[in-house]
């Protein structure tokens, strides 16, 4: 569905609406305002991420759009969590590490929501070509970044699927068996993803 109208189509009876991250082009009070507006019509719950064109320090408080400052965002579904991370400086801290593990002590089978992706064996040669900005796992990523991918793997069988943005085109690839990571294309151009999580009814 193209435009605004078909985001707001898709989010009608849905559970939640995922925003990953640069929904502005920039951040601006008319930016945030609009963006506003445009949440405030919709009657489903969203989490939302920064991205690098929208990261928490532009973004001042009194908005709706001001959760996706959080370091880690959590909406319980109840069968299904779903864990929102700023990763829009290209790195996870050791403090949302926590937060991540905590949240999947929990049980429940869980989301993970990103702005930049994590190269995988699928996507590498994608995002080789794209250049280290675009992806978490970039050969200057800190420990604790590393750390939380490993945790990602380890846990695999607990996630249901890792969703992104940053990439500008449309991408799913595995992190690890089972664990697949999708990536949005780019909002502003009309692009939304519907994804329905769980067993299929007869």
């Amino acid at each position: 569905m193209d435009g605004p109208a078909g985001v707001k189509g898709m989010a009608e009876g849905a559970d939640a609406l995922i925003l990953a991250g640069d929904i502005c082009e920039y951040v601006s009070p008319a930016n945030l305002r609009f963006l506003d507006s445009r949440l405030a019509e919709l009657n489903t719950p969203f989490l939302a991420v920064c991205g690098n064109h929208d990261r928490a320090a532009d973004i001042p408080d009194g908005y709706l759009y001001s959760r996706a400052k959080a370091p880690v965002q959590l909406m319980d579904l109840g069968d299904l969590l779903l864990i929102g991370l700023d990763d829009s400086c290209r790195r996870i801290a050791k403090a949302q590490t926590r937060q991540f593990l905590a949240a999947l002590s929990q049980g429940k089978t869980v989301i993970v929501v990103l702005h930049i992706p994590i190269m995988t064996e699928g996507n590498r040669n994608l995002l080789l070509d794209c250049g280290d900005y675009f992806r978490l796992n970039h050969p200057e990523a800190d420990e604790d970044t590393l750390e939380f991918i490993d945790l990602l793997r380890q846990n695999s069988s607990r996630i249901a699927a890792v969703l992104a943005g940053h990439l500008h085109f449309r991408n799913e690839s595995e992190i690890a068996p089972g664990l697949r990571q999708y990536v949005s294309s780019q909002g502003i151009l009309g692009n939304v993803n519907r994804y329905e999580i769980g067993e299929a009814e007869a």
